[in-house]
């Protein structure tokens, strides 16, 4: 159609003035006026095209019938003047906005609050350094630190920035999911991808995510990952798909058919398709290939219409398929597909009213179909960087956009119809390339890029990132005692300590360490809404990041990437946007050059000395002069040790080292009194200082062997309960005569040192057994005549039998005591992993003492130090380092087999720590910072025989196990695990030991002891809400090694500790309620079991050094009595609350790895003692003397013991005398 001649007329005249304009342009640009060019390109040039709009607009509002031909043709000037201002006129780095008509109802949106300038913090202050800027210039260029109260809601996420001055937003109440996403309550995961390309979701029922990337040798190869959504694990990335598309270039197009389930995506040449599924919506595994298209020359976009059609565009046309004709490469995926089809060209219709656009000139633009210029624009990057994306959704019918970026490492969240931006959203300083909106799961997806990293997965530009400490409001605390000069010392801990890896920041990142608010740990303080500190990096070829924003009623943060920095890298960079240059320069036209070596200092300190931490401020200052105490107390220990000043050494010590610990608690015991809402983030931070010092008094210094106990008060309702019963000196029995005589200690005086012979009248009650010795002036115990099985025990009334049995790792119990198992090893030097386990239900085998044992060589490849029982289906999980395997001991209707079945196998590599099951059916296994989970229920099995291999078989030759036994190893490599959980609070923490609590079964007690930490703690974990740390417990002074709980008491639990003690908590408070000095500062509390018989909470205490186990009654908070163990260590401790039985699985130290006893002398026993008359041995290094207890017996062998207290007990029910020898 031929436009009208005054449309025409119209048309020409806009192109002249283009023309003339241009003219003019080049005219006074080569005359250098710029102060005219400028006025020029922004008034008359911006003036044409908006004139240009307006013509289109009319002719559109008057729905003129060549409203097509005139769009056209605008379009074609248009182009024109774009081409210019991008080519030789150079007008604009990036196009203003010139659609939009604020009057006419196309308003354009812009971001007024923030001043966002266009270089990067570092580029800034090389600027401000050379430019030597005035103060209140300084001030402009300031981004204000991300603080707690700029959020618009309680549990908006940290990694939103708020706009400080918002209008009214459209959500009310009645749009719960609107106003979710305006308060930013969101979820934030993250998982590592390829260079990403793309990032699509299905249109029809969103049901899966797709993203077309690169990846291989500097990213040549195609890549494609998705996600399928209807799976409820989608939200943490645990079921994301991953292939290497067998395409020869990389593909830069895809679209999804959801009702095919296929995703197509296409290289220049060829389209690939692949089968997440059956039509009936079973998924595979892996994905299938079903489709290879020859589109050449059809290189361009592809789309699959309703149809059942795949088009494809080229230069100028479009080839067209239809898919239900197509070829497929068979039920293998490997079928050759060589013939290339042609059909007929076919068209569609059905496209959506309102879509939205994404463009370089830095703008986002909202159109109607049914119009030719936007309805909304929106300035997304203050005309300095390309909008690179951008996507639409309608939340709970309200429109809002997300756009994204490159160059401001962000993402920014607008409210349509308030036309305002809201917030920001961070990318860990990760490049925008694509989002996509989850209308059914509401949720953002973002498919990030690491610039910072090359093609070969190198990182570069980085520096190391700058923590700041809270200071406290006294400057001069940070000066030494004495006048020392500390310079160096502060230096090292003004910032935060990563053990292995350093915290490190790009020097181009767009944001400050403290542009968004995070939970992150430090020296100082843990905090939940304060700087966030992360930067998604990893130290292997894929940097880039896919992310996810659900929004929910919990924030959960994406983790730090891990990357040392290059010590070549120390350089302030440059200032090479000369754009950028010159809009500072408008801002700061006042430039002295006296203000030079202020506004370094200045800017320095805004970038780096902001109070970044949520804690109060005054809990921030006495943190951190506990820090500065610990300096200085660390210093005077030193001077006085360099001077041997012995008494003053130790008074320091005893005193002022001590006392920051006991002031720490008492800064944990004011604000848990208080019911402060920073409870938990307190003691983080608490525990971050005591490790701290707990890690100096062990190491070089060497202040203590074992730490004493300062988290007790005696005043304040948390007592230390002390052994007070015996004069013991810390040395094995035949030691003390030897150390006494070197004394010249009288032979009169030696009897009061040395512990007293065994008592008969020492005994609380004529049948208590002869292996308990009981403390000579106990106070009045709990127990009464109205709780007679708590009497038994303290009066030590019970049956004393014992077992033969592997080397002990750890013995547990099942849920309901009818299961006990023993982990330990066995072979040829105790190289194989071994399990023992007994029926405690079933009756004893004729005049046996103990319970039957069932043995069993786990098919393992390494020991195992980790067991789980699962009584529920019968079945006990053990696992070394690499794999888990089950063995079910009776059929699901409660028939026992003759010998376990094994059942499953699980590859847990990546994750070597312990195992739990959850009430729901999973299992749990810790690693590093994650753990892996398995839903036991649709797990591989070993089928009915117990001998079918699960996955893959082990290659044997990769093992070096020195083991005689390799045959015994079963080599299924093991199902993978289903999903993981990453520990979000705690991302380094590496379990040794996890216990669940009684009454929250998914909520497990978790503690690190591997050799070398240096986390004295333990902590709480919810498995089942995302590894969250619970509650935090304090006062320990070394690694805890054990836990115990009881069912008549959830609220208390129990902890074993290598600085000797064992200690009571309730679970809801920090601090111990009950300490217990069970080896008075000599020796490791390795094991511990505690017990409620009649509902009186009675602890048992186990030691290897003192080969005995203690027995304590908690209410009288005293020592009653010791069990003896036959000189044997003890490993582990499990109360049966159901018998009154306690289980004690103890190693005999005086015997190798080959069986063979050594350091034994002949025993000394009295005739009276020795029944049978035969000679016996006793070790020369053990604790006690023959004559320590009143029944004499030596293990010779590691020995499972069972103490049954009973109201009659047997006394003959002894543990036999073992069979070591002389040798």
């Amino acid at each position: 159609m031929v436009l009208p001649d005054a449309i025409q007329s119209q048309i020409s005249f806009l192109d002249r003035r283009l023309e003339t304009c241009i003219n003019n342009l080049n005219t006074i640009r080569t005359t250098k006026e710029y102060e005219g060019y400028e006025k020029v390109r922004d008034q008359q040039f911006i003036l044409i095209l908006k004139d240009i709009c307006a013509v289109v607009h009319e002719t559109e509002a008057s729905n003129g019938p060549h409203f097509l031909e005139l769009s056209k043709a605008a379009h074609q000037i248009l182009n024109k003047s774009i081409e210019y201002t991008y080519g030789d006129g150079g007008l604009f780095d990036f196009m203003p906005s010139w659609a939009h008509d604020d009057s006419k109802g196309r308003p354009l949106i812009k971001d007024h609050d923030e001043t966002i300038l266009p270089g990067t913090r570092e580029a800034l202050l090389a600027f401000i350094i050379a430019c030597s800027s005035a103060q209140d210039a300084l001030a402009k260029l300031k981004a204000t630190p991300w603080d707690d109260s700029m959020k618009r809601h309680l549990k908006s996420t940290p990694l939103a920035r708020f706009r400080p001055t918002l209008p009214n937003l459209t959500v009310t109440p009645t749009n719960p999911l609107a106003m979710s996403v305006f308060d930013a309550r969101c979820e934030i995961s993250s998982t590592r991808i390829a260079s990403p390309i793309r990032l699509q979701v299905s249109l029809v029922g969103g049901n899966c995510l797709a993203l077309i990337g690169m990846t291989g040798y500097k990213n040549r190869s195609p890549s494609l990952e998705y996600l399928l959504l209807d799976k409820p694990e989608h939200v943490d990335f645990s079921e994301s798909h991953y292939l290497q598309a067998g395409l020869a270039d990389i593909a830069y197009h895809i679209d999804i058919d959801e009702s095919r389930q296929l995703i197509f995506l296409g290289d220049n040449r060829r389209v690939k398709s692949y089968s997440w599924g059956t039509l009936d919506g079973t998924h595979y595994k892996k994905p299938l290939p079903t489709h290879t298209l020859d589109s050449n020359p059809f290189s361009g976009p592809i789309a699959v219409l309703p149809s059942c059609t795949l088009v494809r565009a080229g230069k100028g046309r479009a080839s067209v398929w239809n898919i239900s004709g197509l070829e497929t490469h068979g039920e293998s995926g490997e079928e050759i597909i060589g013939e290339e089809l042609d059909f007929e060209d076919l068209d569609s219709s059905g496209d959506p009213q309102v879509f939205l656009t994404a463009c370089h000139d830095g703008f986002a633009r909202m159109f109607d179909v049914r119009r030719s210029l936007p309805v909304l624009t929106f300035d997304a990057c203050g005309q300095s960087e390309f909008c690179d994306t951008a996507a639409l959704a309608h939340v709970d019918g309200i429109p809002i956009v997300f756009t994204g970026t490159q160059k401001y490492e962000q993402i920014k969240v607008w409210d349509v119809r308030a036309q305002t931006a809201v917030y920001e959203l961070a990318t860990g300083n990760n490049a925008v390339q694509s989002l996509a909106w989850d209308a059914k799961h509401n949720c953002l997806y973002a498919a990030t890029e690491c610039s910072y990293m090359d093609r070969m997965g190198y990182h570069h530009g980085y520096r190391r990132a700058k923590i700041p400490r809270p200071k406290t409001s006294n400057s001069s605390a940070m000066d030494t005692d004495e006048g020392e000069d500390d310079e160096d010392d502060m230096d090292e801990d003004d910032y935060d300590d990563y053990d292995d890896y350093e915290r490190c920041w790009p020097k181009k990142a767009y944001h400050g360490e403290d542009y968004f608010g995070s939970s992150f740990s430090d020296f100082t303080a843990t905090v939940t809404s304060t700087v966030i500190l992360y930067d998604i990096l990893h130290n292997n070829n894929i940097g880039d990041r896919l992310w996810i924003a659900t929004p929910r009623s919990e924030t959960s943060i994406a983790s730090w990437g891990r990357m040392i920095k290059s010590e070549s890298e120390n350089t302030i960079p440059s200032m090479r946007d000369n754009s950028s240059s010159a809009r500072l320069r408008m801002l700061m036209p006042d430039i002295r050059a006296s203000h030079k070596a202020f506004l370094a200092h200045t800017f320095l300190q805004l970038l780096f000395n902001h109070d970044i931490m949520a804690l109060p401020e005054d809990i921030q200052s006495r943190i951190f002069a506990l820090i500065k105490r610990f300096r200085d107390c660390k210093s005077r220990l030193e001077r006085l040790q360099d001077a041997d000043k012995e008494d003053e050494y130790r008074k320091a010590r005893d005193a002022d080292f001590i006392s920051i610990f006991k002031d720490a608690c008492t800064l944990v015991h004011e604000a848990e009194t208080a019911k402060a809402p920073y409870v938990l983030e307190l003691s983080n931070s608490v525990q971050k200082v005591l490790s701290k010092c707990i890690a100096y008094a062990y190491g070089e210094s060497e202040i203590y062997d074992f730490m004493p106990s300062w988290a007790h008060d005696n005043q304040g309702g948390r007592p230390l309960v002390e052994d007070r019963g015996e004069v013991e000196v810390p040395l094995p029995h035949a030691a003390i005569p030897a150390l006494l005589k070197l004394l010249r200690v009288e032979p009169d005086q030696m009897d009061k040192v040395l512990p007293k012979p065994w008592k008969k009248s020492a005994k609380r009650h004529p049948k208590s057994s002869p292996l308990a010795r009981f403390r000579p002036n106990p106070p009045v115990l709990t127990p009464i005549s109205s709780n007679p099985l708590a009497t038994t025990v303290c009066d030590a009334r019970c049956e004393v039998s014992s077992e033969g049995s592997i080397l002990p790792s750890i013995i547990r119990l099942s849920s309901s005591g009818s299961f006990l198992a023993l982990l330990g090893m066995t072979g040829y030097k105790n190289r194989a992993p071994a399990l023992e386990y007994f029926f405690l239900d079933k009756p004893n085998d004729g005049n046996a003492e103990f319970p039957k044992s069932h043995a069993l060589k786990a098919g393992l490849a390494e020991v195992a130090y980790n067991m789980s029982i699962d009584e529920t289906r019968r079945l006990i999980f053990m696992g070394d380092d690499y794999r888990i395997k089950s063995y079910a001991w009776a059929t699901p209707d409660g028939t026992n087999y003759e010998k376990p079945l094994p059942t499953h196998t699980l590859n847990s590599s990546q994750f070597p720590g312990p195992i739990v099951v959850l009430p729901n059916g999973t299992l749990v296994r810790a690693g590093r910072g994650k753990a892996g989970v398995w839903d036991i229920s649709s797990l591989e099995t070993h089928g009915d025989n117990g001998r079918a291999t699960i996955g893959k078989k082990m290659d044997t030759s990769n093992l070096f196990l020195w083991r005689g036994d390799i045959e015994d190893i079963e080599l299924s490599a093991g199902s993978a695990p289903s999903s993981n959980i990453q520990f979000v609070d705690l991302p380094k923490l590496k379990p040794s030991i996890w216990r669940p609590l009684i009454g929250t079964p998914s909520t497990v007690l978790s503690s690190e002891c591997d050799r070398g930490t240096t986390d004295y703690g333990c902590v709480t974990m919810d498995l089942e809400h995302g590894g969250k740390t619970a509650a935090r417990y304090l006062g320990h002074g070394g690694i805890v090694v054990d836990f115990s709980v009881s069912a008549p008491d959830p609220q208390i639990f129990l902890t074993a500790c290598h600085d000797g003690f064992a200690r009571l908590y309730d679970v809801r408070q920090s601090l111990p309620a009950l300490t217990i000095d069970a080896c008075g500062q000599d020796a490791f509390c390795e094991a511990v079991a505690l017990g409620h018989p009649d509902g009186i909470p009675i602890a048992f205490t186990g030691t290897g050094k003192h080969e005995q186990i203690k027995v304590w009654d908690i209410r009288a908070r005293a020592s009653v009595y010791e069990l003896a163990t036959g000189n044997n260590s003890v490993e582990s401790l499990v109360w049966d609350s159901k018998r009154n039985c306690l289980y004690a699985a103890t190693q005999c130290m005086y015997m190798d790895r080959l069986g063979r006893h050594r350091d034994y002398r002949p025993a000394t026993i009295s005739p009276r003692g020795n029944v049978d008359g035969v000679q016996r041995c006793w070790p020369q290094g053990a604790w006690h003397a023959e004559d320590y207890f009143g029944h004499v017996f030596d293990s010779g062998e590691h020995r499972i013991f069972r103490y049954a207290f009973k109201e009659n007990p047997d006394p003959s029910i002894l543990p036999p005398y073992g069979d070591a020898v002389v040798e």
